[in-house]
């Protein structure tokens, strides 16, 4: 068994903290470009009748990856 999964993650969430693990050893003068990458969202569409009916910007997760889109059926 992989030792990301024995520590209780997903493997988006190992990838996240290996991403931002690297992006935190870089150098002052490209560190700044690659924080703006860290940044991420989570886009919910609620789904009614087989089209979208309402869409919910949620804040920023640590743990997400560069996009993560979620769909809610009702």
């Amino acid at each position: 068994m992989q030792y990301w999964r024995i520590a209780g993650l997903n493997y988006i969430q190992f990838s996240a903290a290996c991403a931002r693990t690297v992006r935190r050893c870089l150098k002052s003068s490209m560190a700044k470009d690659a924080m703006k990458r860290e940044e991420s969202y989570v886009r919910v569409n609620k789904w009614q009748g087989g089209k979208i009916s309402d869409q919910v910007h949620a804040p920023s997760k640590p743990w997400a990856a560069n996009i993560l889109t979620l769909l809610v059926w009702q």
